[in-house]
């Protein structure tokens, strides 16, 4: 369903892939503890659930119920058009946890616990805190991201 409600602010959470996207706007209800959401939801006390869950479980989740869900069956497109906002701008510090040698031994070792039979599947992450010196447009930031990644991987 797409709704053509326009709201200044653009979105407060996407799901980009290549042939889909899913869109919030607004707050409901937020949740930083998963089982509480995951309870609203199968009690029919919220409509769906949009955020991120930790990969750690004892850290709080960041999940709310959205005044407005959109699902277009496209590419996602709402970054404003190339130069209207500074996205280039100057970065001031970017630290990365793990640093970058880190991974590669993760990797190593969890291919050991995969080769066991101990786990299937593993995603691993990392931390990126970037400073910018300039405003940045996060719509903008995601359109790169987007157009950059073909596969929305």
């Amino acid at each position: 369903m797409f709704s053509s409600i326009a709201h200044p602010t653009g979105p407060s959470f996407v799901l980009a892939r290549p042939d889909r996207v899913i869109e919030s706007f607004g707050t409901r209800k937020s949740f930083t503890n998963p089982h509480t959401a995951a309870d609203a939801l199968r009690a029919g006390e919220v409509s769906a659930l949009v955020g991120a869950l930790a990969f750690d479980p004892v850290q709080p989740c960041a999940l709310a119920e959205p005044r407005e869900l959109r699902h277009q069956n496209t590419r996602w497109t709402d970054a404003p058009a190339p130069g209207t906002s500074n996205t280039r701008g100057r970065v001031g510090a970017a630290i990365f946890e793990p640093d970058d040698a880190t991974p590669a031994l993760r990797v190593r070792d969890l291919l050991e616990v995969i080769d066991q039979g101990r786990l299937e599947k593993i995603v691993l992450s990392r931390k990126a805190l970037v400073t910018s010196i300039d405003p940045l447009n996060p719509h903008e930031v995601l359109g790169r991201l987007v157009d950059a990644d073909a596969n929305g991987n």
